[in-house]
């Protein structure tokens, strides 16, 4: 399975980080991360964010929505399946022996795995539409 890992062009240290907490992780390819500063009047125009009362989304948070869109797409469109990486992330020592393991044991209708962990429990979330509401304790 293909591991794409987004980063933001002029995030350079956070990618020497990245591989280097992760030098582990083999096959990382990098995806040039959609920079959100200045498309907040084109995305309103255009009807893709809608901002409220209360709502305020950061530049970064819709550059990262956008690159984790554009992944989706990319997976449909290629037919295959891959594990999308925020540069921030640090695997687990034996990731990639569990992550073959645990692909192993899925039936074939499977769509989704959210690989994580956080600090903060619990952690509520709604993936898509169609999908019912999570919530993990962590």
């Amino acid at each position: 399975m293909r591991k794409v890992l987004i980063n933001l062009d002029r995030s350079t240290e956070r990618l020497g980080t990245f591989y280097r907490v992760n030098k582990h992780i083999k096959d990382v390819e990098r995806f040039s991360a959609v920079d959100g500063k200045g498309l907040r009047s084109s995305l309103k125009e255009s009807g893709l964010l809608l901002e409220g009362e209360g709502v305020d989304y950061s530049d970064g948070a819709l550059g990262c929505a956008l690159s984790h869109a554009e992944q989706w797409r990319r997976v449909i469109s290629s037919g295959g399946g891959r594990t999308i990486i925020e540069d921030d992330a640090v695997f687990c020592k034996n990731f990639e022996e569990e992550h073959k393991r645990l692909l192993k044991t899925l039936p074939e209708t499977w769509d989704i795995i959210l690989w994580g962990y956080s600090f903060y429990s619990p952690i509520a979330y709604d993936l898509l539409p169609q999908f019912s509401s999570c919530i993990t304790f962590v």
